[in-house]
């Protein structure tokens, strides 16, 4: 048991920048080449592009991590929420098994603050040492991630609900090797699906992935959705920021 938990809390870790569930091809699906004028790959190109100039957005991601090992099953659903505007940033992570993961941060004006574990703190920080230690990455550079030129060949559109979806099915050990595996020294078994959902007009909605991957012995299906809203966000402090206390960071 001690073995999952620790596991389950990386999981947490790595997969708070990714999104992922499975999808199934289904016979007299409509296709298409193009969506307003533009291929699957330019579609994809200018998605990316539009999310890393963009000055305000969020991203909601929401996952679920079920791990099985010595005949135990647990599960986990964990949430993370992303946005940006400007140099102000904010996330919250929660989940439902490893509370002792469970944090929220606000970044404004120079200022982190942080709570967790039930301590709140505040202090002085660069901009870039709040993406690297709060939000692990940038999340316009780690929500789309740097798809090969070459797994757009034979890729179409795909009528899904009222938009359209580009759905990749890579080999896990393809996906590992150009992707690599999230950091866990995992193997990735079967097929990695990555599906990007778009409206009418091109613009990109949300992002599903879906793979069962083995860690250190524990298996582990790993299914998460995540929604991208380029849109004005508001970053504040928390209301009761005066209750936070100053430290000195190293």
């Amino acid at each position: 048991m001690k073995k999952l938990l620790l596991i389950l809390l990386a999981l947490t870790l790595a997969f708070s920048s990714f999104s992922l569930v499975s999808c199934d091809k289904e016979d007299g699906k409509k296709f298409i080449e193009t969506l307003k004028g533009k291929t699957p790959e330019e579609i994809y190109e200018l998605s990316r592009t539009k999310l890393k100039d963009a000055t305000s957005y969020s991203v909601t991601a929401s996952q679920v991590i079920t791990m099985t090992a010595n005949g135990q099953t647990l599960t986990m659903n964990q949430s993370v929420i992303s946005k940006i505007n400007g140099d102000n940033s904010y996330v919250k992570m929660t989940n439902d098994y490893t509370s002792s993961a469970n944090m929220e941060a606000w970044y404004v004006d120079g200022i982190v603050y942080s709570s967790m574990a039930g301590v709140k703190a505040k202090a002085e920080i660069s901009k870039e040492k709040f993406m690297e230690e709060y939000m692990n990455t940038d999340p316009s550079e780690s929500t789309l991630l740097d798809i090969p030129e070459s797994w757009f060949a034979d890729i179409k559109f795909e009528a899904d609900g009222k938009g359209w979806a580009l759905n990749f099915v890579v080999d896990g050990e393809k996906w590992s090797e150009v992707l690599g595996n999230v950091g866990l020294g995992g193997t990735i078994s079967g097929n990695v699906n990555y599906k990007l959902h778009f409206d009418d007009d091109g613009n990109i909605e949300k992002l599903t992935t879906t793979f069962d991957m083995t860690v250190s012995g524990v298996k582990a299906s790993c299914v998460s959705e995540s929604i991208i809203k380029i849109e004005n966000v508001t970053i504040t402090p928390p209301e009761d920021a005066d209750s936070y206390q100053t430290v000195v960071l190293p």
